[in-house]
């Protein structure tokens, strides 16, 4: 990745409700559909699906179709589940990096 589609990319993280799908996709540590994904971040499930398509488009996450049981019916549903790919991992990484640097350069300047 270049410099500056790390730039933009870091940019686009820092829209708040993306933010946390993508701080709770990371820390999850497994696939989760749109549904899990919204409960966990306080969100609605459609305002969720359009921030996941986004970073679907990046390359940031992955999805894929798996089959959700419903254990009331035994009938089983599909769900769009979503995997954080390490582009996001290392994304998250360099802004946690950036605001480090930052926080030592407003220690320094007192």
């Amino acid at each position: 990745m270049t410099s500056l589609e790390t730039e933009a990319t870091e940019t686009i993280l820092l829209q708040p409700t993306r933010f946390k799908i993508a701080l709770h996709l990371v820390d999850s540590m497994q696939p989760e559909y749109i549904d899990q994904i919204a409960a966990a971040v306080n969100e609605s499930s459609r305002l969720v699906a359009h921030h996941l398509e986004l970073l679907e488009d990046l390359g940031l996450v992955h999805s894929e179709f798996r089959i959700i049981e419903n254990k009331s019916s035994g009938r089983g549903f599909a769900g769009r589940f979503f995997i954080p790919l390490p582009k996001l991992r290392d994304a998250l990484q360099a802004l946690a990096n950036m605001a480090t640097a930052k926080e030592r350069e407003r220690r320094h300047e007192k």
